[in-house]
């Protein structure tokens, strides 16, 4: 004989249980899978390298429509009410008077060097973030704004994003 109550699927309330023991394993594992705090830090690494190229292209169009700056040799320019000493129409590679002046340091930053070369010189900032215990935490992830003054000033971020910079 034909039985016409045969089971068709399965019932609602076993999909509800399924959706939700699928819930809690993506919420347990997708962490593990997500890394956001590299991808966090390698765009903090990439602000500083925007905002001090940003900077020195800046004050580099600025110091060409100024009379008072010079493209050969040392000037200063006015630049939001701050004076900034030039090296051939770039900024200077100093924190205190040329193109650390420019850049916002709200990356939890500090120089790490400066140094002088063939007549110009270079400054290098440090990127630092807080380990998992919230201590601020020192790598050698840095970024690096050049000026020799022969050549069109450098920015060099580490030799790359790599692990150094990322743990």
């Amino acid at each position: 004989m034909y039985n016409r109550k045969k089971q068709q699927g399965f019932t609602l309330i076993e999909l509800v249980v399924v959706i939700v023991i699928l819930g809690i394993l993506a919420v347990t594992a997708a962490p593990k899978f997500i890394d956001i705090s590299s991808d966090a830090k390698k765009a903090r690494h990439d602000a500083l390298s925007g905002s001090i190229k940003s900077a020195a292209n800046l004050a580099f169009s600025k110091c060409l429509v100024s009379s008072s700056c010079s493209q050969s040799g040392d000037s200063t320019i006015d630049i939001g009410g701050v004076t900034v000493e030039m090296l051939n129409g770039w900024p200077r590679a100093d924190e205190d008077t040329g193109i650390g002046l420019l850049i916002d340091q709200d990356f939890a930053v500090e120089v790490r060097s400066e140094g002088a070369a063939n007549g110009g010189a270079y400054t290098s900032w440090l990127i630092s973030w807080p380990d998992k215990k919230g201590l601020w935490w020192k790598q050698d992830c840095t970024v690096t704004y050049s000026n020799y003054g022969s050549i069109d000033p450098q920015v060099n971020a580490s030799t790359a994003f790599s692990d150094v910079c990322e743990n």
